[in-house]
């Protein structure tokens, strides 16, 4: 019985996490990220540090990005060079997240990443299909084994509570 309460926890912890934390983390490939274009016509969209994933966002925190622009990577500094007056700083490295708000709430990338080849992605960011952006010169960062070891370690726990009973 403790097991299956264990169990229940961690799932409700896992559906309890906000939208940014499903956010793909991405680094530039050569120094600089072009954003193409952009069918976000309700949305505005954001660059944010990738520590920003697990905490509650705000456009304070981040730079907002309007394709068509280059955002350029100097020592943990972006910006962009279409508006070099819009910038951000990371904190230990050069990656980093995007999100899109509507002005009320934020939404990561849903996992809908479609790799185009040679470092050029097109993200959607919700339900609606025709809501996307065309990220040129990125490469995303692979989920950390600590994902996948929570997940075989659930998994060998559902296994024992059902030999247990």
């Amino acid at each position: 019985m403790e097991i299956k309460k264990y169990v229940a926890a961690s799932l409700l912890s896992l559906s309890a996490m906000n939208a940014q934390a499903a956010s793909t983390v991405f680094v530039p490939t050569d120094g600089n990220v072009n954003f193409v274009m952009s069918s976000l016509f309700t949305y505005d969209l954001y660059l944010f540090d990738d520590d920003y994933r697990n905490m509650a966002l705000s456009t304070s925190d981040g730079m907002q990005v309007m394709p068509p622009d280059v955002i350029e990577f100097d020592n943990m500094v972006v910006r962009s060079l279409v508006d070099p007056a819009r910038t951000v700083t990371l904190t230990d490295d050069n990656s980093f997240i995007l999100c899109v708000t509507d002005g009320t709430d934020w939404y990561a990338d849903d996992g809908g990443i479609i790799d185009l080849g040679a470092n050029a992605f097109m993200l959607s960011f919700t339900s609606d299909p025709v809501s996307s952006t065309l990220v040129v010169d990125v490469a995303p960062i692979p989920l950390p084994a600590s994902i996948w070891l929570f997940g075989t370690g659930l998994a060998g726990l559902i296994g024992v509570s059902r030999l247990n009973s």
